[in-house]
């Protein structure tokens, strides 16, 4: 192979590398940012109810009678935290794993650290990344 192919083939390779990585960064929102608000609530209600069935709280005399009880409360009440306008496609990955880090640490007796973790730590405003909502 002459020097001369072996650059141009070079230079190709690089153009494709560059027109893949550009690529990637604007179909994943820039990092971060992700397009899919259901995925996040689905993860968010999974950790949920592992932790009450973790402390408990779910079987006869328990918070809910069922596993699937708790997944349908759990989802209705992220839906509503985290409503499709503003968070749909803004959905910060890093504070969702936050959030889900904290349900799986929340104290099962102390109704106080669940409604911080479902409040505070997984509000809206932390969740959604809702700072540049208007810029768009």
């Amino acid at each position: 192979m002459t020097q001369s192919k072996t650059w141009r083939r070079l230079a190709a390779g690089l153009a494709m590398l560059s027109f893949g990585s550009v690529a990637f960064l604007f179909g994943h929102g820039c990092g971060s940012v992700s397009n899919d608000l259901q995925d996040a609530i689905t993860r968010a209600t999974t950790a949920a109810c592992d932790r009450y069935q973790t402390c408990g709280a779910i079987g006869p005399g328990g918070s809910y009678e069922t596993l699937a009880a708790c997944q349908a409360d759990w989802n209705n009440k992220f839906t509503m935290q985290w409503p499709a306008s503003p968070c749909q496609g803004r959905i910060d990955q890093g504070m969702l794993s936050t959030c889900v880090e904290r349900i799986d640490s929340t104290m099962c007796a102390s109704i106080l650290d669940v409604l911080n973790t479902f409040y505070v730590i997984c509000s809206a405003a932390n969740v959604c990344d809702v700072h540049d909502a208007g810029t768009d």
